[in-house]
């Protein structure tokens, strides 16, 4: 077994620890908390090792911390599924291989394990970033088995090779995508709290307030036509409309996931296309009215009667689909008298104060129209305000927000007026999604977590369900500009904003660098996702005329014929093959000292170059070096000629010595 050196520990050894590190780092959601304890124990001990030269642990403790770590994987699995304990393993052995590393068997391990975790990697993200991340963290790894594997080889030619390993493998890489069948997974991944990666299915006041701090990416719309106005720019996901005094949920009937089928819409449609990033949940988001038109992802998307679109399961990867919204149609012209009663439902006790107010205000004679104006007409008093940090209401919170802090979120507006509007007898329910989205390159709207917007839906008889939102009349900027314009700088800072150069808004280049890299990411992620079993029929009924398994089969065939293909071209010496003359003994001498990190320089005769070599040679090695120069100086000037086995003897010899050495 070939062992490392401290000074082949000391680059390449540290090089593809760091990889390890920057491969982990994206999986970093699905680690269990004492696998990073070990992941970082074993960083630990490649420092150790290159700076203390402390020598490694012997095989006993190793057995017994593998067994360990195996006894930890299996009570841990349940809670973390199959495919995350499969990353985690996958995680410890690279671990326990740090650990160990003494050889250049351990070295390559480690490398497949750098390999896997990539691969990994893209089952959970395949936007252009981490994609470009990701080639970035394979190039690193190839350069760390170039460092080691060519001897004292120059690091930029070890640079330049693994530039062009990775540049050859980009061809195959487009050829496996477009060819390898489209097939449903084996597992699906852990899903990931609601409260730090989207909307959730249960809303207390406040809850809206926490997700907008953050700056992950929800969505993406590009729109064919006309971009609707800011203030008509509501993303509909939930719905909500079980109220228990503290908060809003969805009832059974509302999250029965029943398709409901399409009426024929009238006025104009809003067509656009949705790229989604995946929220653990069923609910997909749409403008009002939503009808699908096209879904390029392998789940199909579905309307239930309160026009929420949905999936079978949840989503945990990334959607397309096409939506054609008809935002002048009414939504629901007719309810049913349960359908009435379960959006009036209120608790029996609870919010006194609200109740008093409501039985003043509320006159038995008022129509609907007139109730929902003098409920609403008390948020159009300057005490309110809106903020992202309002005070915690634990004890009749309607009462408290209302009549006490009237300082609040989205959410603390649309759960009070939903409910003052339920007590005044006018059926009504919390919808929760996004409004508006930062408009980019003309027809691309980007909408964030922060974005997240709660507003209202009362019906209204012969008219459907009609929306209205508090926060407009005490933020109307927040709809017309965005979050940021309708709250303090103070609380600004508190957003986590993705470095998207957006606050260098002003300067006109900064603005085209901005939206010419969210246009490459959006056409990157749009053509990623799009290519789907669909996609690929129909590339195969382009190219032979019918999808049938011999044509399928024809096509798989000839995919790797070229992979094939390909890769001849690039490792086979075909060039040598049809040269006229075969390469000297003298080349074939300076190559295969090359590739063991002695090279020749330009100006040196090869005398002065082998005794140039010679202190980094054993004694083996400098006598077959010696024979061979002597011999050939003789040939050459000597009028000596050899035949040429008698040089391939020669090299072979000196081969030998070199395979000695290891």
């Amino acid at each position: 077994m070939r062992k490392l050196t401290h000074e082949q520990l000391k680059v390449p050894g540290t090089l593809v620890s760091v990889c390890f590190a920057l491969a982990i780092l994206p999986l970093s959601p699905t680690m269990m908390s004492w696998v990073w304890i070990l992941f970082l124990c074993a960083l630990g001990v490649v420092w150790a090792k290159v700076v203390k030269k402390i020598r490694p642990l012997n095989n006993a403790t190793l057995n017994l911390l593998a067994i360990f770590c195996m006894l930890l994987l299996v009570f841990f699995s349940g809670k973390f599924g199959l495919l995350s304990t499969m990353i985690n393993l996958l995680i410890v052995a690279g671990c326990l291989k740090l650990i160990t590393m003494r050889s250049f068997a351990d070295f390559h391990l480690i490398i497949v394990v750098v390999v896997f975790l990539v691969a990994c990697g893209f089952i959970h993200h395949q936007d252009l970033l981490l994609s470009s991340y990701y080639t970035i963290v394979l190039f690193a790894t190839l350069s760390s088995a170039y460092f080691l594997n060519s001897g004292k080889l120059k690091h930029a030619a070890s640079i330049k090779q693994s530039m062009k390993l990775i540049a050859q493998t980009i061809p195959i890489t487009v050829i496996l995508f477009i060819m390898v069948p489209r097939l449903p997974p084996l597992w699906e991944a852990a899903s990931k709290n609601s409260s730090s990666t989207g909307l959730s299915e249960n809303l207390t006041p406040g809850d809206i307030a926490n997700l907008a701090q953050s700056g992950d990416l929800a969505f993406r719309a590009e729109f064919t036509d006309t971009i609707p106005a800011p203030e008509e720019r509501y993303w509909r996901a939930i719905v909500l409309d079980y109220f228990n005094g503290t908060t809003w949920s969805m009832s059974e009937e509302m999250s029965t996931f029943e398709n409901t089928p399409d009426v024929t819409p009238f006025g104009e449609a809003t067509r656009y296309l949705i790229i989604a990033e995946p929220n653990d949940l069923r609910w997909q988001y749409s403008l009002d009215y939503p009808i699908v038109e096209e879904v390029m992802s392998d789940r199909a998307i579905q309307r239930n009667s309160s026009y929420q679109l949905f999936t079978a399961k949840d989503n945990t990867k990334a959607s397309l689909y096409i939506v054609n919204s008809y935002m002048d149609m009414p939504l629901n012209q007719y309810m049913s008298q349960y359908e009435r009663q379960r959006h009036l439902q209120t608790p029996r006790e609870g919010n006194p104060r609200t109740r008093a107010y409501i039985a003043d205000t509320i006159d038995a004679s008022m129509d609907t129209s007139a109730r929902v104006s003098a409920i609403v007409d008390m948020f159009k008093s300057s005490q309110f305000a809106y903020t992202l940090k309002p005070p915690l209401m634990t004890v009749d919170p309607v009462d408290q927000f209302l009549f006490e802090y009237q300082r609040g979120f989205c959410s603390h507006y649309a759960t009070s007026l939903a409910y003052m509007l339920r007590l005044a007898d006018v059926p009504a329910r919390v919808v929760t999604g996004y409004q508006g989205g930062e408009l980019q390159n003309k027809n691309i709207l980007t909408v964030r977590q922060y974005d997240a917007h709660a507003w209202v839906e009362y019906w209204a008889e012969n008219e459907g369900w009609k929306r209205i939102d508090p926060t407009a009349m005490v933020a109307p900027n927040r709809l017309m500009s965005g979050l940021f314009s309708s709250i303090t700088e103070e609380e600004g800072d508190l957003v986590e904003r993705p470095f998207n150069l957006s606050e260098f808004n002003d300067a006109a280049i900064i603005r085209q660098i901005r939206d010419f890299l969210v246009l490459i990411d959006h056409q990157w992620t749009q053509s990623v996702l799009r290519f789907d079993q669909d996609s690929q029929r129909d590339l195969i009924k382009k190219l032979f005329g019918d999808f049938n398994a011999k044509n399928m089969t024809t096509f798989m065939f000839v995919a790797l014929g070229i992979i094939v293909l390909f890769i001849a071209l690039v490792f086979l010496p075909y060039k040598s093959w049809f040269s006229r003359t075969a390469p000297s003994a003298l080349s074939t001498l300076l190559a295969f000292l090359e590739q063991h990190g002695m090279q020749k320089k330009p100006h040196e005769t090869l005398k002065q170059f082998s005794t140039r070599i010679s202190p980094k040679l054993n004694s083996r090695q400098q006598k077959e070096l010696t024979r061979f120069v002597n011999r050939f100086y003789r040939a050459q000037y000597a009028n000596k000629d050899a035949e040429p086995k008698e040089f391939e003897r020669l090299l072979y010899s000196l081969k030998l010595s070199f395979k000695s050495k290891r």
